[in-house]
């Protein structure tokens, strides 16, 4: 259901069985309170996250008192992850950690050890600890390339590739990349290769290949993108666009890219990439000679990263703005 998209049919699923469910205080119930605090967060991303985290809470209580370490370690897992969503660096790490422990003390699918790795890396890449990130992705990797879930390799790869890339270290970073694109070539899946082109391309523009990064941009479907909602990776590639336009000399063609990007990140309710964006269009604003718009993305772009300046992608924005 995952790789094929259908997570908001899965969500009325979940939703109904746990409405008709008889035994309330069972496994399977724990299971599906899971899942269910998982698809509030992935449908409605911050907006939905103290409702999440009140359906993990519950879920934790029920696991511990049945006791399923399976369940626990599931329900950390999440917990850890709609923290890392609302950027509560520490608290992530300890739940993510606590479910990196029970799933090594437990016997638990491979599946959900590899996942408890992997989060417990982009957390890590979170808090601006590269070591760290890369021992756990590595191990998470390993895990899913033994299990032949090639999706989640691949997605494992992504990520250690987005590590890299935020150390400096590009060909190390293109490399990952390039090996996730061709697994998600070969599973033929399409979502993936929106995320890959996107971090591909910004590989190229980092390194002046500007002709090369509009294209990996342009191969992101917005047709697609609209048609399933993918809001997060319409605005990756509008910022992206923008970025390219003004690298090759055209700021007045990158302001309405820039513009819908602001927009696209206002209504996902995400300061740190809203201030990234912010600050690519201040030094767009300088350039077209509107002094007062661009005054005015600086201190937004400022008063955003000040809300956590430790986080790795206020740092990022900080960085465009200094």
């Amino acid at each position: 259901i995952g790789r094929l998209r259908l997570q908001r049919q899965w969500a009325g699923w979940i939703e109904e069985t746990l409405n008709a469910a008889k035994d309330p205080q069972s496994s399977r119930y724990c299971h599906l309170l899971n899942r269910h605090g998982q698809m509030k967060r992935y449908l409605h991303g911050t907006r939905a996250i103290e409702e999440a985290l009140a359906i993990h809470f519950k879920a934790l209580a029920l696991a511990r008192a049945l006791p399923d370490p399976v369940q626990e370690t599931q329900a950390h897992f999440q917990l850890g992850e709609d923290f890392r969503i609302s950027r509560q660096i520490n608290k992530a790490i300890d739940h993510a950690t606590a479910a990196v422990e029970l799933a090594e003390q437990n016997e638990v699918p491979t599946g959900l050890l590899a996942s408890t790795y992997g989060s417990l890396g982009l957390i890590y890449m979170d808090a601006s600890q590269p070591d760290l990130t890369e021992i756990n992705l590595r191990k998470s990797g390993a895990l899913f390339k033994e299990a032949e879930l090639w999706i989640e390799f691949g997605l494992s790869q992504l990520n250690r590739g987005l590590n890299f890339a935020r150390q400096d270290r590009l060909a190390q970073a293109m490399t990952c990349y390039l090996e996730a694109f061709e697994i998600f070539t070969d599973c033929h899946s399409k979502w993936h290769l929106l995320l890959i082109n996107a971090n591909i391309a910004s590989i190229h523009y980092r390194r002046g290949e500007f002709k090369e990064a509009e294209e990996r941009f342009r191969a992101m479907d917005t047709s697609y993108m609209l048609a399933n909602n993918y809001l997060r990776q319409l605005a990756m590639k509008t910022h992206g666009l923008g970025d390219v336009a003004h690298a090759m000399g055209h700021p007045q063609k990158a302001l309405p890219y820039l513009n819908e990007a602001v927009e696209r990140w206002e209504a996902l309710n995400d300061r740190f990439l809203l201030a990234y964006t912010l600050a690519t269009r201040e030094a767009v604003q300088l350039d077209l000679g509107n002094v007062s718009a661009a005054e005015e993305d600086f201190r937004e772009a400022t008063r955003l990263i000040a809300t956590n300046p430790d986080h790795a992608e206020a740092k990022q924005a900080q960085a465009v703005l200094d």
